[in-house]
């Protein structure tokens, strides 16, 4: 994607790329992780990452992009977005780690989360 394309797609929309999809345009499972890590950041801490056009472009996007938890929220999920959003694409867990992790780490049910309504969540996207 380069900085003309990505002018004619929505602001809310290329805020949800990643560092190397914006300087590439090279879309992988990995940059999808990062697009995903960002809305669980957001519905967690009900709360957006406020980012200027200029610093979509840079080479530091998420130095300008700062994940800041004001809201307290489980340290799992905590943990999987901090990872989730690396500079490094190598460094971000596969969908198949974060669907083991979500299987496996009782922290992410929440008392407002449903068991049932989770598990069955977990079930549909799941790849096995």
């Amino acid at each position: 994607m380069t900085l003309q394309s990505a002018s004619k797609v929505p602001q809310s929309a290329v805020i949800y790329s990643a560092p190397e999809v914006l300087k590439n345009g090279i879309y992988t499972k990995e940059s999808d992780v990062f697009s995903f890590c960002l809305i669980i950041y957001e519905l967690m801490t009900n709360e957006n990452l406020n980012v200027s056009s200029s610093a979509l472009f840079s080479d530091d996007l998420l130095d300008k992009r700062k994940i800041e938890f004001k809201t307290p929220i489980p340290i799992c999920y905590r943990n999987l977005i901090e990872k989730g959003l690396s500079k490094n694409p190598n460094e971000r867990p596969s969908f198949d780690q974060i669907v083991k992790n979500l299987e496996t780490d009782s922290g992410f049910i929440t008392p407002d989360v449903s068991k049932n309504e989770y598990f069955h969540y977990i079930e549909k996207v799941s790849c096995n």
